[in-house]
């Protein structure tokens, strides 16, 4: 651990060395952060090895260097050009732009974007086939192997019916995933656009 890292850990949360910077509203900056790293086990957030780089207008420079929980490590001012990249998803807006100093960069995310939209479209495709493969015997094995849904299997007539509707409603799920990835396909509803407004 760094000693940034262990002041703000342990000592100032909101430590900025790059406090006295002054900013205008009218001008974009380039600020550097520290990584941040999460734990999905638990509400961990905590601060990491490594740092990125973000393009921002003059207003949100100023609020990430006055954080209360501060990760900003430096900022100076950037004076080339500057491409605003918009994304949506299933026609609403993400919540904010991002912003980028060079073309390359911002095809760049564009190209990430498009990944993530790709893998989506796969994951359907791939949870849909899950379904089809699907059995009554496949159900009564995995209800067997689990425990899950074991009170029918006791072979009566209302214990298959139990299993008939059950693969019916799994196919029917399998053939919603399979919609959404062909309408995403017709339709793309994940969108982007690309805006030099400098």
């Amino acid at each position: 651990m760094d000693r940034l890292t262990a002041v703000r850990t342990f000592a100032v949360p909101g430590f900025c060395p790059a406090k006295r910077v002054r900013i205008y509203d009218d001008r974009w900056y380039s600020v550097r952060f520290q990584n941040v790293e999460t734990d999905p086990r638990c509400d961990y957030v905590g601060l990491a090895e490594g740092e990125y780089t973000e393009l921002l207008p003059g207003d949100l420079a100023r609020r990430e260097r006055d954080r209360r929980l501060n990760h900003c490590n430096a900022i100076s001012e950037w004076t080339g050009n500057v491409y605003r990249l918009d994304t949506g998803q299933y026609g609403h807006a993400n919540n904010r732009p991002t912003w980028y100093g060079y073309r390359e960069d911002a095809d760049a995310a564009v190209a990430a974007f498009l990944k993530k939209r790709d893998d989506w479209i796969s994951a359907c495709r791939k949870e849909a086939g899950r379904y089809f493969a699907e059995t009554v015997e496949s159900l009564k094995a995995r209800a067997t192997k689990t425990g899950i849904g074991s009170a029918h299997l006791s072979g009566s007539v209302a214990a298959e019916a139990h299993w008939v509707d059950e693969l019916a409603m799994r196919q029917k799920w399998g053939r919603e995933s399979q919609a959404a990835a062909d309408k995403e396909i017709a339709h793309p509803t994940w969108t982007w656009s690309i805006t030099q407004i400098r």
